[in-house]
């Protein structure tokens, strides 16, 4: 009367212990085995509630990390082009300098006057490509610049006079007067 509703109940806290949590408990043996049985069964529904729970969490944890490689994805893609766009700024501001000296220089050579049809046509073309160059140039700048912003009042006093010694102390500037003046 006592020993087999123990076993039972023994086999079904086994089943318990491996997660098994349909447990047959048949409430013979008295109120005490019955109370034990009772508490049996509701420590396995608690089991299963935590279970589903922990089944929950863990597809809210996989979302949320699938989430955080697309971000993550996201943001060392957007560092590569603004690294690009570093990179295109450098490159273009190198070679804009060069480019305002050719078409200087192509400016004087235009103001000679014994130019030939022959040498007029080769300026043009090479004043054709250089400011194609040009544009490509500022397309790498505009690339690189964050967007702009409200336009504001400059002196042009000072920046005329700034430019002026700027020019002045460079010495392709030097023969640049020099070839313009003869």
């Amino acid at each position: 009367m006592v020993g087999r509703p123990l076993r039972r109940t023994e086999d079904a806290i086994e089943q318990l212990g491996r997660l098994e949590l349909e447990i047959p408990l048949q409430t013979h043996g008295g109120p005490l085995l019955a109370r034990v049985q009772a508490a049996l069964r509701r420590m396995a529904e608690a089991v299963h509630r935590e279970q589903a729970t922990t089944r929950r969490h863990l597809s809210e944890l996989t979302s949320a990390n699938e989430r955080l490689k697309l971000a993550q994805t996201e943001l060392v893609s957007a560092a590569r082009l603004a690294t690009v766009g570093e990179l295109a700024a450098g490159v273009a501001h190198e070679i804009g300098n060069p480019l305002a000296g050719i078409l200087g220089y192509l400016s004087i050579a235009r103001s000679k006057s014994a130019q030939t049809p022959q040498l007029r046509e080769c300026l043009e073309s090479i004043d054709s490509e250089v400011h194609r160059i040009d544009r490509i140039v500022r397309g790498l700048l505009d690339l690189g610049r964050p967007p702009q912003g409200v336009p504001v009042p400059v002196d042009l006093t000072e920046l005329v006079e700034t430019c002026v010694r700027l020019v002045s102390a460079g010495t392709d500037f030097r023969l640049f007067w020099c070839l313009h003046q003869a």
